[in-house]
């Protein structure tokens, strides 16, 4: 992030606040930073940078000239330097509730057929209703405890994730769109996490719960869902989460999800763990492994036992200082001529040329993986 009359810095400030309260926000190639529109003009196109520096410090600069001050006054948060206290949250419009029940009632759907609860700081903090309506559409309503009253709205940024008191200590958290689905998949054995307000509101959450933690995410079969899939992961890079994967599940319809993987087609968790299985990486942190060594399954380490013993904590024999070279194998001269043949017909380069292409890709494809000599040519092996 350079230099702008837009970034400073302020210590204390929850990130998570701050993603909270911005709009499509999305991770950047870089750890640790996001874009997101300016909330202090009208930004159609991710003008304002996030980030920290070493010592944990917000920065935020908006690329189009937004000071500091206009864009902590358009989140609705305080500006000072030594703010360690949450900002006062503006009182929802509306009625207010002594209980959670009397403001769900207030709806007046009648009993709800579903009721799930979000958790902050070990009290409840959100309900979020459904109700199934007379056209057979579902109806869904959250209800807040915003200081201590209870109103008919959603929480302000950053909210908590669904069962994130709950999280277990190893084995991957998947990510779904909906507390039904979550629930259901948790039923099943894969514990998830989701977050409130739809799939259009993923940035509203606070995700960092998930730090160090392996993800599965599983997107709903339409297009809503794969957004939601890709805004939660763009999210979940800047959080600092070990590994993520995205799996689309096979055979369900337009608008399905996980919970008609089960209920409708009578499929099986230990199917869906096959897929996670063979699905390949959306994002590694491969240097943050060592620091989160008490979960998952070590994916890259197993690729190199020595370094995978190490993370474990297990005993290890004492590595010879000179390590011994196995013996050379011979590399099979007669598989590589197809291939500079094939390059030749193609370029018309030499013949020679073609060939001492491929020789080269060849070293740099087996470079510190074997050795080889070359029947023929005689002098060392080569690496």
């Amino acid at each position: 992030m350079t230099s702008h009359q837009g970034q400073n810095a302020r210590r204390n400030r929850s990130i998570s606040t701050i993603l909270g309260r911005l709009k499509s926000v999305k991770a950047t190639r870089k750890h640790g930073q996001w874009e997101a529109k300016c909330p202090s003009h009208d930004d159609q196109h991710r003008s304002l940078s996030i980030g920290t520096d070493a010592d944990g410090n917000v920065l935020l600069c908006c690329h189009a000239g937004c000071s500091f001050e206009d864009i902590l006054s358009a989140l609705h948060l305080p500006n000072t330097a030594s703010s360690t206290t949450t900002p006062p949250i503006k009182q929802p419009e509306g009625k207010a509730f002594s209980t959670a029940n009397e403001a769900i009632q207030a709806y007046k759907f009648g009993k709800p057929s579903g009721r799930w609860i979000y958790m902050r700081e070990d009290q409840p903090a959100c309900v979020v209703c459904r109700w199934e309506g007379r056209d057979g559409k579902k109806i869904i309503r959250p209800v807040s405890k915003i200081g201590e009253r209870w109103y008919q709205a959603h929480l302000e940024g950053p909210r908590p994730l669904y069962q994130s008191e709950a999280l277990p200590p190893n084995g991957p958290i998947y990510v779904v769109e909906g507390e039904k689905k979550c629930v259901a998949n948790t039923q099943q054995g894969l514990f998830s996490v989701t977050s409130a307000g739809g799939a259009n509101a993923a940035a509203k959450t606070d995700w960092t719960a998930l730090q160090g933690s392996d993800i599965v995410i599983l997107p709903d079969a339409d297009v809503a869902g794969k957004k939601y899939a890709q805004e939660v992961a763009d999210i979940l890079k800047g959080v600092g989460v070990r590994t993520i994967k995205i799996v689309e599940l096979p055979d369900l319809e337009k608008g399905e999800d996980v919970y008609d993987w089960y209920h409708r087609l009578g499929r099986t968790s230990e199917q869906i763990k096959q897929f996670v299985a063979e699905a390949p990486f959306v994002f590694e942190d491969t240097a943050g492994l060592s620091g989160s060594a008490d979960k998952g399954a070590f994916e890259n380490f197993k690729r190199w036992p020595e370094l995978y013993r190490i993370a474990q904590g297990l005993p290890m024999d004492p590595l010879p200082i000179v390590p011994e070279r196995p013996k050379a194998w011979e590399f099979p001269q007669i598989s590589l001529q197809p291939v500079i043949e094939a390059i030749h017909d193609i370029t018309r380069a030499p013949y020679v040329l073609c060939a001492q292409s491929v020789l080269a890709a060849t070293a740099v494809a087996t470079q510190h993986i074997a050795d080889i000599s070359i029947p023929g040519l005689g002098g060392p092996e080569t690496s």
